[in-house]
């Protein structure tokens, strides 16, 4: 991310996210994983991720080059703590 700007940054990013989620989403539709309930729940959730998206869209434009560096790897180790939690406990 050395040297990127925050518009390589989302670019990069955006894609990233957008190519593992239809990976999983065909790994959890292939496995047969999701049912009625996973779509109850997605239901209940979209608008909190909505909500997310938007305020993700009205702080982009606020956020300089370097805070913005911060959020990402930010979220990035948050992300990689979600992931590793379970694992442990």
């Amino acid at each position: 991310m050395r040297g990127w700007s925050k518009d390589v940054i989302r670019a990069t990013f955006q894609i990233v996210v957008l190519i593992i989620a239809i990976i999983a989403g065909v790994s959890l539709a292939a496995t047969g994983s999701i049912t009625a309930e996973t779509g109850k729940l997605y239901l209940m959730a979209l608008p909190l991720m909505l909500a997310g998206t938007w305020a993700g869209f009205r702080l982009y434009g606020r956020l300089d080059e370097a805070a913005f560096r911060k959020a990402i790897l930010l979220f990035l180790l948050l992300s990689g703590v979600m992931l590793a939690v379970p694992a442990v406990v």
